[in-house]
This record gives C-alpha cells, structure tokens and sequence, in this order.
C-alpha cells in the first residue's frame, strides 16, 4: 500500500475514538474560494516523543458527522520544556495534515524534504550528521524528497494554555497554506487562507 495513503488511514481510523464532542467549530479556514467549518468530535493532545530528547508530538483535529468533514493536523516540536508557542513550517519540520470530506475534496500535505536524524546504529556511524541543513540538501547525503510534495506549503501558529498543575487544556490559533497542483484534489494549485482553530484536550 502507498504509504501516503496508510497514513490517511490509520489517522482517519483513530480520530472518532480520540476526539471529544465539540458542538462549536473547532476548525475553519478557506480552501480555494470555499470555506470550510468543522465542528463534531474536536481535541488535541501532545506528548513527548520517546527517546528523542527535548522533541514531542503535537496532535490535533476534528470530526463533523453533519457536514461529512475529517481533519487532523500532526507536527513534531523541538523545545526544552513543554511548549506554550509554537511555529511550525512544513517546509522546515516534520508536519502533516490530513482533509477529508462528502465531496471529494481531499488532501494531503507532509513535508517534500525530509532529513534523517540518526535514530539507528547504521545513520549514527553517518558523517552527513554534521552537516547543515543546506549541505545535505546540495548533497543529497541522509535526505529523502517527495515529489509530489514539491511547491505545497503550509504553516501554522499555535498557543497552548495549561492549568496550574501543568496540565495541557485548550489550544488556539492559525494557519495557512498552498495546495501544489501535484497534491491537489482539483489538479490545479488551492490556497488555504484565514485557517483558525480552537480545541480543548483530547478526552
């Protein structure tokens, strides 16, 4: 199976479970000259990523059975505590996102170039490690490109609030993007503007 298409899945799958019931919209935005209100089943929930120091995994999204709409977006944060703001680029980090809806529009986005960080025996021994991010795309060296990826862009901007026990409760914030005509549900480029969302901790 493509992985790409594996991904959709498996997110998809365990979206329903994770996600609390939200009669408000959790997620809005404008995908080419259409604008799209996601409410239903909304949440987010963040956690440390094992055994990769000062890295955690931020995950959020909603569920509308009504208007027949699914989206999740994923992103991995480097930080030294848990974070409160966040700015993530695809262009530069580890982000997914995933739309599904009735119609057809379907999309997804995760980043065209990705770089291996020696989490194994075999890319620890590598000398590319020590490189910086503009040499080994120049040479090729621990970089994996997804052409279908190349010209989409996306980013977001998040803010997490805590209680006093330190406890992650509600996220808020924005995002925008282009749709590139490879990764298009309409074969032609889409811009993703005015994208804003507001999710309590997944239940």
């Amino acid at each position: 199976m493509n992985k790409n298409k594996f991904t959709v899945i498996i997110f998809l799958v365990f979206i329903n479970s994770l996600f609390a019931q939200n009669k408000q919209t959790a997620i809005q935005f404008t995908l080419g000259k259409k604008q799209v209100k996601i409410g239903g089943q909304a949440g987010f929930g963040i956690e440390p990523i094992r055994g990769q120091k000062n890295m955690y995994r931020l995950t959020f999204g909603a569920t509308d059975r009504v208007s027949r709409q699914e989206m999740i977006i994923t992103m991995e944060i480097k930080s030294q505590t848990w974070p409160k703001q966040i700015y993530s680029d695809i262009r530069y980090h580890n982000l997914t996102v995933i739309y599904k809806n009735a119609e057809g529009m379907n999309f997804a986005l995760m980043p065209a170039v990705l770089f291996a960080h020696g989490k194994n025996k075999h890319e620890r021994k590598q000398k590319w490690l020590k490189m910086s991010r503009e040499e080994r795309l120049k040479k090729g060296k621990g970089v994996r490109v997804n052409k279908k990826m190349q010209g989409s862009l996306f980013q977001v901007d998040a803010n997490i609030q805590y209680n006093a026990q330190g406890q992650p409760v509600k996220i808020t914030g924005t995002f925008s993007g282009l749709i590139a005509a490879p990764a298009s549900p309409t074969g032609k480029a889409l811009k993703i503007k005015n994208g804003t969302f507001e999710l309590g901790v997944m239940k």
